[in-house]
């Protein structure tokens, strides 16, 4: 093995196995910016819906609403939200109370 070979070589091993280090650590980041930006965009989408399910009068409508977006709060990771929009109902929010 020539000495140019045996010194790409050892770089190759040298940045693989050294502690700290990974040949994906670069694509990690854009995946977990790409999820909190979906997971953020979820969230925004909810509290609109929130919004607009608060203004319906008819509470029979109203409430199985509310409990599917609890339901939905609480897959998006956002608990406190979830139990804040369970206690917004008039009925108990058994969806959301089984998610969370």
């Amino acid at each position: 093995m020539s000495k140019s070979k045996r010194l790409i070589f050892l770089i190759l091993i040298t940045a693989v196995f050294y502690p700290g280090t990974s040949l994906y650590a670069q694509e990690a980041p854009a995946a977990n910016n790409r999820t909190e930006a979906k997971t953020l965009a979820a969230r925004a989408v909810l509290r609109q819906a929130e919004t607009a399910a608060l203004r319906i009068r008819n509470d029979l409508q109203r409430d199985p609403l509310l409990d599917q977006i609890g339901v939905a709060e609480a897959k998006a990771g956002d608990l406190d939200a979830a139990v804040q929009t369970a206690n917004q109902t008039g009925f108990p929010p058994t969806n959301t109370l089984r998610e969370v």
